[in-house]
């Protein structure tokens, strides 16, 4: 149970982390990559109708020599604090996508991703 609560408290607390918005070219190019995903324009979509506000895309991470990835959060915004539903990696220079499982620590296959429910 404790482990749970930690892991909950963590997942919270990053989401609650003030993010970026993309600014370079290549930011936004990855940003744009997400948005178009089936997926976030779905859940997007859902998202305006339920609760009348759209998803953000947001950098939460750029590309370092040992990770050549963006880290990309889709989230809602609630006004104090973000919510993040999924978080993607995006190749700097192969703009290559993964899912990033943040439990796990792992960058995913997008194939695998969906063949596994892709839940947010």
């Amino acid at each position: 149970m404790k482990t749970v609560f930690t892991l909950l408290f963590i997942a919270f607390s990053l989401a609650a982390i003030a993010q970026d918005a993309p600014e370079t070219p290549q930011e936004k190019k990855a940003a744009e990559l997400i948005a178009a995903l089936p997926e976030v324009i779905s859940f997007n979509k859902h998202m305006k109708e339920i609760h009348e506000r759209p998803l953000v895309i947001a950098i939460d991470t750029d590309p370092t020599p040992a990770d050549p990835y963006y880290t990309v959060a889709v989230e809602e915004d609630l006004g104090d604090h973000a919510f993040t539903y999924w978080r993607f990696c995006v190749g700097e220079k192969t703009q290559t996508i993964f899912y990033f499982d943040i439990i796990a620590n792992k960058k995913i296959p997008l194939d695998v991703w969906r063949k596994n429910g892709r839940r947010p």
